[in-house]
Formats: C-alpha cells, structure tokens, sequence
C-alpha cells in the first residue's frame, strides 16, 4: 500500500473517530442541558395560562415587587365543576344514590320508605328537596372510616354515565397540574365545598395530594365511640355546619384571605369577593364552555361580573389542552 492510501485510510478513520466523538459530545450535551419540564403541559399556549403561570412566578420572586411570603401563599379551590366534573349530577350524590340503591336491593322493605322511594322512581322533584336525607341516608351508622372506603370504592369501580372513565380519572388533568405547580411554589392547598368534609378529605388524600387538614366542607353530626382504647367517629343523620357561605368558613379555618381561588359558580362568590381585597391575587374562574369534551353550562351573571373586575376566566375549549388523563 502506497502512501497516498495509507495516508487516505487513516484521514477518515480520524473522521470517524471525530464524528463519532461529537455525537456523542452532543447528545451528552443535550442531556445536560435539557430544559425542566413546562408548566401546565395540557394548559394551551394562551394569554390566560402564562398570565396565571406569570402570577405563580412572581409571588415565589423574592425579588419580584409581587413577592409573598409563603405562610400567606394560600389557594383555595372549589372542587364539583372545578377540579373535578360535576355533570351530569354532583358526585356525592351519585355515590349516595348508588348506594341508596344497594341497600334497596338488600332489602327489598325499604322500597316503600324515602328516599329509597323517589332514588327507585328516579323522582327528580323529591331528590333535589330532600337532598341532605339522600345524602346521608345510606351512611347513617357508618364510621367515618367505613365511608371513607366507600366513597373511594365507588371511585375506583364506577364508570361515568357519559365517558368510557372511572370516577376516579374524572378529575380535569390540567387542575391538577396548576395544584402541583402550586405546591412546588410553596403554596398551601385548600378544597373547599358544600360537599362533605369527609367526602372532600377521602378524594383530596386519594387523588390530589393534598393533606385532608386543607379540605373545608360541610359537616356531618358524629357520635364518638370508644371501643378497646380506639375512637371510631359514628355519622348521624344530620349537617352541624354547612359551607354555603365560603369566606366566613374560610376565614374560621385559616384566618386570613387567600391570594388565588378558582371556582364556577355563583356558590363561589363570596370566595372570589374575598380574595378580590388582597394584593396581590388572582382569581380563576373556570367557564364550561366545551360541549363536545365535556359540558356547557356558562354562567353569564358570573361572567359579567368577572369581565368587570378583570378575573381570569378560563375557557375549558380554549385554554384547555385536553380534559382528562
């Protein structure tokens, strides 16, 4: 071999060698540098995301002329329509009707007495007026701990009338994004609703991560029962307290005005009103706009007056890149 080949052979086995070193550089390189993942990755590219992702930021900047200390970095949710679907009936009802209806067929006597009665006639009328008795009905008795594991067994099991989904996978994924972006941020969760606090405690520790200390809801009458040095908790038939009137009860758990609260309803109000006197805050109000993915059921009076105080009303067809998981 002459030198012309040998000196040819040995340029690209150098190039090779060369090439092969910076891919390898690069991909090396790629992993080092590659970017943290996006906020809210099923939050479309909109105004309204990076304005609520905007807000996060700059109350965590110290340097940030927003900033909050994290003790007062508190966000209250509301949770049927909000976090998580409440079409087409709110979901503590439907576990209560399910099991209003296991019961019935249990025993079969029971079909003459309410609200077993209107569950079997699916009496709407009766249902609706005598909501707390076919809330509470099928769980008198109970221990707090035996409803709790019904409430998730339900969850787990039950698919939605609508969706090929269990109730549990009925949580809209983009809500629990901004809930973990917040707790990344130091913020302290709260759900608050007219459900039960028991109910709201079991869904909060199952499937948002959130500590059931930070669930506000109404509360069921118990009867403490001390059996070989342990308390069960037994559940009457009745509400001691219930949480219709958000900022007072807000203001009985915690003290102070929370900085961001989402809600979709009227219900909300006067938790939107409260936050509304702080600075800085964000209010999200979340419009079900999106028959097709989901429901449509807009509230105008609500709207109107976030349009009003510039609150951030987030369009589920537009600022939502899916639904669901």
């Amino acid at each position: 071999m002459n030198n012309k080949h040998m000196k040819f052979k040995l340029f690209n086995l150098g190039l090779v060698l060369l090439l092969g070193f910076s891919s390898c550089f690069v991909a090396s390189s790629n992993q080092l540098i590659e970017p943290p993942k996006k906020s809210l990755q099923t939050w479309n590219a909109t105004e309204n995301t990076q304005g609520i992702i905007d807000f996060i930021n700059k109350v965590a900047d110290e340097k940030s002329g927003m900033y909050v200390a994290p003790e007062d970095r508190i966000a209250v949710f509301d949770m049927d329509g909000t976090v998580l679907c409440e079409k087409p009936g709110i979901t503590e009802v439907d576990v209560s009707i399910e099991f209003l209806k296991r019961q019935v067929k249990a025993n079969p006597e029971l079909a003459a007495q309410q609200p077993y009665k209107a569950v079997l006639a699916d009496d709407k009328k009766y249902l609706k007026d005598s909501i707390v008795q076919v809330l509470l009905t099928p769980f008198v008795g109970y221990t707090q701990a035996q409803y709790r594991d019904s409430v998730i067994h339900f969850f787990n099991t039950t698919k939605h009338a609508k969706y090929d989904l269990y109730y549990k996978d009925l949580f809209y994924q983009p809500m629990l994004e901004l809930i973990e972006l917040l707790k990344q941020k130091d913020f302290t969760v709260y759900i608050s609703s007219y459900s039960q606090q028991t109910f709201i405690r079991s869904l909060t520790t199952e499937y948002l991560g959130i500590d059931k200390e930070h669930s506000i809801g109404s509360v069921v009458d118990l009867a403490a029962v001390f059996v070989d040095d342990k308390a069960q908790f037994v559940r009457g038939d009745n509400f001691v307290l219930k949480n219709k009137h958000k900022a007072e009860v807000i203001e009985y758990q915690f003290g102070k005005a929370p900085i961001l609260v989402g809600g979709n309803s009227s219900g909300d109000m006067e938790m939107f009103d409260y936050a509304n006197v702080v600075k800085p805050h964000k209010v999200i109000v979340i419009d079900h706009d999106d028959e097709k993915r989901e429901y449509q059921y807009t509230k105008k009076a609500l709207l109107e007056k976030a349009k009003k105080q510039n609150w951030t009303i987030v369009s589920m067809k537009n600022d939502f890149k899916q639904i669901f998981k």
